[in-house]
């Protein structure tokens, strides 16, 4: 507890700015997307397929926005600036949500809450990615040793703000009346709206403790222009010179040791190729299950649990589970040769298929008889675990093998595989392929084993990489590449 103490006196000033928006920014975003599904279902009238639909694509949005916004800090705005103007759009967003709450149109009501939504998603996102560097940018290097704790500190933070959200605002939508409907979705945004403008006055009152970052060009744009003259070079040269691969090309424009961490990158990204199909079925907790939960009974005699109330279980979970992984279960995962990134994202994936086997089982039950909402709760342990398993596997598996020029631009492409998973459940639920939620639940839980399957053919064939941290992650020696196969 002192060396914590300790800790938190390292921390400057600027810190407690950033945790407390933080906080704030989780709180709300939460919150909506908490209540999101049913908002598109029962004030616009869609049905539950288009509002699965919508609702994936605002949590797409969400996630691409943050590979922009990382851009546009890098390249131009500098973090402060983007996160400032970002939580602002954001703010918009909740305020005109809430005229298009009480529009005295469906038509009016439908277009305003999707420019609204767009607004939200584009803010949410940008200021996701965007605050954990900013906020260990203002470490000086004195306070190196406290980064790590910052982090802890941080994830704590905003896990705690994402459960309360999700708690506090189904309530406020339920126990307020206004304009004639029982549901007041008006009244919350309103909330939302206060609460992002606090949080931007937070982020600005502390504008003269920040250390700023100076705006650099961004691997990721040099990353992309590397690729597309490459394939440029390949189909314009007559006489080209034998390569040992397609990159090649562009190696007199961008250097050999930059075509290098290039190609460590692609690898990477062929890894995680598969991972969008876990995600959409990890994303489906705030979509398809609150609709299951709602044919469900949540009558506990004491306490009435509500549909989207239910959700908030699973960041719950991941906050018990992580620490329970990381002293118990990976010890014992390890004594069976089950400990490589690469291991454990398998492991993940196998419980997601399991967790909506389940899904699948409970609307066999429902169809029968009147089910508790307690017996949602091992699909909701066994998504959570699955979350736990892949995320963190994927952010240690795209850190050691990713050289230190190179990370931002793999972290990018961890959230592209979010965004990637909320596109197929998109595309999925607009097609409306399937007459009974059943058989959608039994085909995602078949195509996550089939994907599971697809992974573990390439984790075989993966290369692992032996990263020099002395060296400062040099990837150019082609011997640091080892024949050591997990799966």
């Amino acid at each position: 507890m002192l060396n914590n103490l300790q800790l938190f006196d390292k921390f400057p000033k600027a810190i407690y700015y950033i945790l407390c928006n933080t906080f704030l920014e989780r709180f709300t975003s939460g919150g909506l997307f908490a209540i999101l599904a049913l908002y598109l279902n029962q004030n616009l009238l869609y049905d539950q397929d288009a509002s699965t639909a919508l609702y994936h694509i605002c949590d797409f949005i969400l996630h691409l926005a943050t590979i922009f916004s990382a851009i546009l800090a890098d390249s131009w705005l500098g973090l402060y600036k983007t996160l400032f103007i970002m939580s602002i759009t954001f703010c918009m967003g909740c305020a005109t949500l809430f005229f298009a709450a009480v529009g005295i149109s469906l038509d009016f009501t439908r277009i305003l809450s999707i420019i609204a939504l767009m607004a939200i998603s584009i803010g949410a996102g940008s200021c996701r990615c965007n605050l954990n560097v900013f906020g260990a940018n203002q470490f000086k290097n004195e306070n190196l040793s406290s980064i790590d704790f910052f982090y802890t500190v941080q994830f704590c933070i905003l896990k705690f703000g994402h459960v309360l959200g999700m708690i506090s605002f189904p309530l406020f939508r339920e126990s307020f009346g206004c304009f004639s409907k029982v549901n007041c979705y008006s009244f919350v945004f309103a909330i939302a709206a206060v609460i992002m403008a606090l949080s931007t006055y937070v982020l600005w009152k502390g504008k003269e403790n920040y250390i700023y970052d100076i705006p650099r060009g961004n691997v990721f744009v040099k990353f992309c222009r590397c690729i597309f003259y490459a394939l440029k070079r390949k189909y314009q040269d007559n006489c080209m010179l034998p390569r040992n691969h397609w990159l090649e090309h562009a190696e007199i424009k961008f250097g050999s040791r930059f075509i290098s961490e290039s190609k460590g990158v692609l690898n990477i990204i062929v890894m995680f190729m598969p991972l969008p199909i876990f995600w959409a079925l990890v994303q489906q907790q705030s979509s398809r299950w609150v609709f299951q939960a709602s044919k469900m009974d949540g009558d506990f005699g004491w306490i009435r649990i509500k549909p989207d109330q239910l959700i908030a279980f699973i960041p719950m979970f991941i906050v018990i589970l992580v620490p329970i992984f990381d002293r118990i279960l990976f010890p014992i995962l390890a004594k069976i040769s089950i400990k490589s990134p690469l291991q454990k994202m398998t492991c993940g994936m196998i419980c997601a298929g399991f967790s909506f086997l389940i899904s699948a089982y409970l609307e066999v039950m429902i169809s029968q008889q009147q089910v508790s909402m307690l017996w949602l709760f091992p699909q909701y342990l066994l998504i959570a675990a699955s979350e736990v398993l892949v995320w963190l596997a994927s952010l240690a598996f795209a850190y050691t093998q990713a050289c230190s020029s190179m990370k931002s631009i793999i972290n990018s492409f961890v959230y592209l595989t979010v965004a990637g998973g909320n596109l197929i459940v998109f595309f999925i639920s607009a097609a409306n392929l399937f007459d009974s939620q059943l058989y959608e639940f039994l085909f995602f839980a078949f195509l996550m084993f089939l994907d599971t399957g697809v992974f573990i053919m390439l984790s075989i064939k993966y290369k692992y990489i032996e990263i020099d941290v002395v060296n400062n992650n040099n990837c150019d020696n082609n011997d640091n590449y080892v024949n050591k196969i997990d799966v």
